[in-house]
């Protein structure tokens, strides 16, 4: 898992480090103490799966750096932690899924991060698209998948078609070669 993490107190930031650090998942943490810099990490690396963000920030609120980051990578997962308990609404009203307050535990991070933790894996999957109006065509990642011979090709949109059920070797063989 790799995370950023915004706040404008450097000890808050040490401190996710430090936990961090002690939890195999997370593959690298990036802090920041400027909301700014933070963005423009965030602009040259598409791989940030999740960010801390601190909400009241004399820059930035976290609430509006929540927002612009969702525009950056729209599947990052937000985790405010703050200090102020009152802004959880607004939270959950940028798409956030986890709340922490100050002072956080190890314990309260690890939950968080355990939360997400399906979602980030579900997201390295790659996405599957077959179009089957017109040509038959197939996609993952929005990449077309190449066919060494134009039976197994045949062979795919034949099972496609028949949305999981069974095809018998024979059936197979009489409908690819009639």
């Amino acid at each position: 898992m790799k995370i950023i993490a915004v706040d404008d107190e450097r000890l808050v930031l040490e401190d996710l480090k430090d936990i961090c650090n002690q939890i195999d998942e997370v593959e690298s943490l990036a802090t920041f103490s400027n909301p700014a810099d933070a963005l423009e990490y965030a602009a040259m690396n598409d791989d940030i799966d999740a960010a801390f963000l601190d909400i009241e920030m004399p820059v930035m609120t976290g609430l509006e750096l929540a927002k612009r980051f969702t525009r950056i990578h729209p599947d990052i997962k937000i985790i405010f932690v703050t200090g102020f308990k009152e802004y959880a609404f607004e939270a959950f009203g940028v798409n956030a899924v986890g709340y922490v307050l100050k002072p956080f535990s190890q314990e309260m991070i690890r939950k968080e991060l355990a939360k997400i933790k399906p979602f980030i894996h579900q997201a390295e999957k790659p996405r599957v698209f077959i179009k089957t109006f017109g040509y038959f065509d197939v996609f993952v990642d929005n990449k077309p998948v190449y066919f060494s011979s134009s039976k197994s090709k045949e062979l795919l949109a034949l099972l496609v078609d028949r949305r999981g059920g069974s095809v018998s070797t024979e059936n197979a063989i009489s409908v690819l070669w009639p």
